[in-house]
């Protein structure tokens, strides 16, 4: 009989790697709250195109480089430590009041989001 734990860690993956490309997408709808909340107006909006790209930039940097750490180090601690990044990354983009701040959240979610693709 198979031990419940590679069902949990498949489980765990697939809403890991749900939840990271949902954020990829997702920002566009709720892109005018996010500026609105970091006092970036409408016409603006040129400003506003880090908080897409620095995502993107955290994601792109990791993701060649996170597959060869899953080989080196348990598969399983790699996933959830990217998976706790990328909750710091939301937690710090989620209390942003300045845009540098929110930038720095998307990046490091970025980061996060990256590491839970491979």
């Amino acid at each position: 009989m198979r031990s419940p734990a590679p069902r949990a860690l498949l489980t765990t993956a697939a809403i890991a790697v749900s939840l990271a490309a949902a954020d990829t997408y997702v920002v566009v709808l709720a892109l005018t709250d996010m500026m609105a909340g970091v006092g970036v107006g409408i016409d603006a909006l040129q400003r506003a195109t880090p908080i897409i790209s620095g995502f993107l930039l955290g994601y792109v940097a990791v993701l060649p480089l996170i597959g060869r750490v899953a080989d080196l180090v348990e598969r399983q601690r790699v996933l959830l430590a990217c998976l706790g990044v990328f909750v710091v990354g939301s937690t710090i983009t989620a209390l942003a009041t300045e845009l540098p701040v929110l930038v720095t959240g998307r990046v490091v979610q970025g980061v996060g989001g990256g590491g839970l693709v491979p």
